[in-house]
């Protein structure tokens, strides 16, 4: 009997809601996205995974991508693991499960929390070895291809932003929005802050949806 081809699972975790894609052999074969408010998340997530036979499947990779603004880059010189909890404490009412991604490039650790109870959800669902990881890491670790760089990723109600100059690191963060325009508005300001001179082709923005961000981006830096 020939061995069955292991599943690819991805997930990413929004202020207001999620989406998830399954793949195999490098083939999408599904991909969900759902819209609900944070109190709904954990249940609808559940029940979409368990609706669509995804804890059956023989998972060879399981991530998690967690857009969250709790989150805090720490030089590798003074990172200590058991130090996570109290660099976030201020930032987080509620218990969380706390992890970290280490930017090899920049020296630092981009750590990050995760809600408790949507990590235990996940974990009894699908496999032990499910990685959790920050969306902001998977933007900064990405390739540069000029002197200064901004990179964005564009969701509903936020941005994932970074800002790159010469092999450094400037800035990582995530802001809420409420429009393109809203987003524009904290790009621009980003960038007179941080006093950069970046033309749009130096400006990265991914999305999953149809923006007018960059025509917006556009008029603004002329």
């Amino acid at each position: 009997m020939q061995k069955s081809i292991p599943y690819k699972l991805s997930i990413r975790i929004e202020a207001d809601g999620f989406s998830f894609v399954l793949a195999q052999s490098e083939k999408t074969l599904l991909k969900r996205q759902l819209r609900c408010n944070k109190n709904e998340l954990v249940n609808k997530l559940v029940a979409e995974l368990q609706l669509q036979n995804l804890s059956e499947k023989p998972f060879d990779q399981v991530e998690v991508i967690i857009h969250s603004s709790t989150a805090q880059l720490v030089p590798c010189e003074i990172y200590r693991k058991a130090d996570e909890t109290q660099w976030l404490q201020l930032k987080n009412q509620d218990k969380l499960y706390v992890a970290s991604d280490y930017i090899d490039i920049y020296g630092c650790y981009n750590i990050f929390a995760t809600d408790l109870k949507l990590y235990n959800a996940i974990k009894a669902v699908l496999p032990s070895q499910t990685a959790f990881k920050h969306a902001l890491t998977k933007l900064i670790i990405q390739p540069v291809h000029s002197d200064t760089c901004l990179r964005i990723f564009q969701g509903n109600k936020f941005i994932d932003i970074c800002a790159i100059q010469q092999g450094k690191l400037l800035l990582a963060n995530t802001i809420a929005i409420e429009n393109d325009a809203d987003a524009a508005y904290w790009i621009m300001n980003v960038i007179e802050q941080l006093n950069l001179t970046v033309k749009t082709d130096d400006i990265e923005i991914q999305s999953e949806t149809s923006s007018s961000l960059r025509n917006i981006l556009n008029e603004l830096l002329q």
